[in-house]
């Protein structure tokens, strides 16, 4: 059996009335015994008297959040440590899960996968979250590295992770309020496109996949009739009127980045994930990036055969680059929103409201920086013929149809002369 107060848990002094009754509860209620709870004096005087007589409290004077957040270090009993900054609902088995992930083993501290948090990217393409409510820490790898909390939390995380070896546990054990969703990192914008009801149920499926579930969406009112219920309750779904829609979505979206859906398209689950990683992790302040994109596939639903749709091969695959040369012709063959990931801010500095969509793409490749991934992320039932046809309102003009269609032939060449290099394989 653990000894006793093997876990301190700590309830930060900015969480108070229902949401601490309640978090208090959720904690009374962990199936795992061995803990101590740390709360302000002044959080304590305001509990019931029925939690006052609870012995694995115990109580902090708080004169600042430095020195409660420190105090507490000194004062733990515990073998490892839960700082509860956030108003969060606990899952009765997330301490044992993390006491099984931590107990005798290497880690420094352990990470739980969690929905709603703010979120940063590491170096090794690893998104983690920005919150001590998700971490177990043992108490002695902190004081290995003399580690005291400071005024800026975010680099108290930053250098927790710097410092230590930590565990990553993907089991959504921790839920964070719905408030959180009210500041998304990415917004995806569904104008009134044509779409079928299966097509937009489909992309919302999608969309509500991603493992970073770090997002709202803003609907065009003229697909409302086509979606399921289930998608219209909820919370971060905006239904918005068809007039200025793409304006009024650019000015109301709270988030960084906007994936404006202008076909019918699905999304797989790692899209946001490796978007947000491949644009965050740029470091280069001498040029503003203005999106990041990926190639789209044409995706057959009898077969789930997947192919190259020639106009993205020409824009993306015939020189292979992290970003693309902003004077090359065949952008003109990738003037979708659905398949880039594109600052908000620089669309509104530069105010850009896609009134002509490929117009617009054309003049924001050329005047700015963007990046590329190529993976295969985004998908659509489109034929190419269909796909291409789109990006310019159905009307592609004639110099660049026969410029089209005379680099495809290029295409067709090239493979013909690879496979003949390689011996007909």
């Amino acid at each position: 059996m653990v000894e006793n107060n093997h876990v301190s848990i700590a309830i930060d002094e900015n969480i108070k009335g229902k949401s601490l009754i309640q978090m208090i509860y959720n904690i009374h209620n962990f199936t795992f015994l061995s803990f101590e709870l740390f709360i302000s004096e002044n959080t304590f005087n305001s509990l019931p008297n029925s939690f006052k007589e609870k012995k694995y409290i115990k109580t902090i004077k708080y004169q600042d959040d430095i020195q409660f957040k420190n105090d507490i270090l000194k004062n733990s009993n515990g073998k490892f440590l839960l700082y509860i900054d956030e108003i969060i609902l606990m899952s009765l088995k997330s301490l044992n899960v993390f006491f099984n992930r931590m107990y005798n083993s290497h880690f420094d501290f352990a990470v739980m996968n969690s929905k709603g948090f703010n979120l940063n990217i590491l170096k090794n393409n690893e998104i983690y979250y920005k919150s001590f409510s998700t971490m177990f820490i043992s108490i002695d790898f902190l004081k290995r590295i003399n580690f005291e909390f400071t005024k800026d939390s975010s680099k108290d995380i930053d250098t927790i992770y710097n410092c230590g070896n930590h565990s990553k546990i993907n089991n959504d054990l921790i839920l964070i309020e719905e408030e959180r969703f009210k500041n998304p990192t990415v917004s995806f914008i569904i104008d009134d496109i044509e779409i079928s009801v299966e097509e937009l149920n489909d992309l919302l499926k999608s969309i509500y996949n991603q493992n970073v579930p770090f997002f709202d969406i803003f609907l065009n009112e003229n697909l409302r009739s086509k979606i399921s219920k289930n998608y219209l309750d909820k919370i971060n779904l905006n239904i918005i009127e068809n007039k200025n829609f793409k304006e009024t979505c650019i000015k109301k979206s709270k988030s960084k980045y906007s994936i404006f859906v202008d076909i019918p398209i699905v999304y797989e689950k790692s899209t946001l994930k490796d978007l947000l990683i491949k644009i965050e992790n740029y470091k280069d302040d001498s040029e503003e990036i203005s999106f990041v994109s990926v190639p789209i596939y044409q995706k057959n639903d009898k077969n789930n055969k997947i192919s190259y749709l020639s106009s993205q091969e020409l824009s993306y695959f015939y020189k292979n680059a992290s970003s693309p040369f902003k004077r090359s012709k065949f952008l003109v063959f990738d003037l979708y929103l659905s398949n880039k990931m594109i600052n908000l801010d620089y669309l509104r500095k530069n105010r850009i409201i896609f009134d002509k969509p490929n117009e617009n793409i054309l003049k924001i490749y050329r005047s700015s920086k963007s990046l590329r991934i190529y993976k295969k992320l985004i998908y659509t039932k489109l034929l190419q013929k269909d796909i291409f046809k789109s990006s310019f309102k159905n009307k592609v003009p004639f110099s660049t149809n026969i410029f089209f269609k005379t680099n495809k032939l290029f295409l067709i060449i090239l493979s013909i002369k690879n496979i003949l290099k390689n011996g007909g394989r």
